[in-house]
């Protein structure tokens, strides 16, 4: 699997440690990397489980998280995980059709 850099992703901090000027350590930064990878996997147990490991909500991952430019759910539609983007978007009460539609 491919790793994804460091420079792969952006977290909006506030949804994540509540404070724009808080800095992301070293350990949180991999577990929002491993996040990454779970959300291509499209194995729907693997990222549950990464994110409980995490301490992230869906809503977090959701709102707050992108990966390589794009934003979770857009990720893992590009990656063709299809099962995990109607996992996000069911616990986050989106509507996963409209996104389908765009692309």
């Amino acid at each position: 699997m491919k790793k994804l850099t460091v420079a792969a992703f952006i977290i909006a901090s506030i949804g994540f440690t509540g404070a724009a000027s808080a800095k992301i350590t070293d350990s949180r930064e991999e577990s929002l990397i491993r996040i990454c990878e779970a959300l291509m996997s499209d194995k729907p147990i693997r990222l549950k489980r990464t994110m409980k490991k995490a301490g992230v909500t869906y809503k977090q991952v959701n709102e707050g998280l992108v990966c390589n430019g794009q934003s979770a759910m857009n990720f893992a539609l590009l990656h063709n995980a299809e099962k995990n983007a109607g996992l996000l978007a069911r616990k986050t009460s989106q509507d996963i059709d409209s996104l389908l539609a765009k692309r």
